[in-house]
C-alpha cells in the first residue's frame, strides 16, 4: 500500500475471550503485531444503532468504552476521564 509499517496499527475489534483464531495467531498470518483489541460489546452497539448515539456515550462503564478512552488517551496524551464524549472530541 505504501505506508511504513511503523505509520500501521493494527486494531481488533469484537473479541470476546472465544474467538475460534487467538489475537496471537491473527498476528502471525498478517505480520503485524496488534496494537489494540476493543472488547465485544454487543448490547451497546445495538443499543447505538436503534438509538443513534455513540455506544460509549450510552455505556460509558462498559469495558469497550474504556478500551476506547484509554486508546484516546494513548493518541492524544490527554485523559479522558470524567469528559463527555464530545469534550473528548474536542466539540464541546
Amino acid at each position: 500500500m505504501g505506508y511504513l509499517a511503523s505509520k500501521l496499527a493494527l486494531v481488533v475489534n469484537n473479541v470476546s475471550g472465544h474467538d475460534p483464531v487467538p489475537v496471537s495467531d491473527f498476528e502471525k498470518t498478517v505480520g503485524l503485531r496488534v496494537s489494540r483489541v476493543l472488547p465485544q460489546e454487543i448490547e451497546g452497539v445495538q443499543a447505538s444503532l436503534l438509538d443513534g448515539q455513540a455506544c460509549i456515550t450510552l455505556k460509558p462503564r462498559s469495558d469497550y468504552a474504556k478500551a476506547i478512552a484509554g486508546w484516546a488517551t494513548e493518541l492524544t496524551g490527554q485523559s479522558t476521564h470524567g469528559k463527555s464524549i464530545w469534550q473528548r472530541l474536542g466539540i464541546r
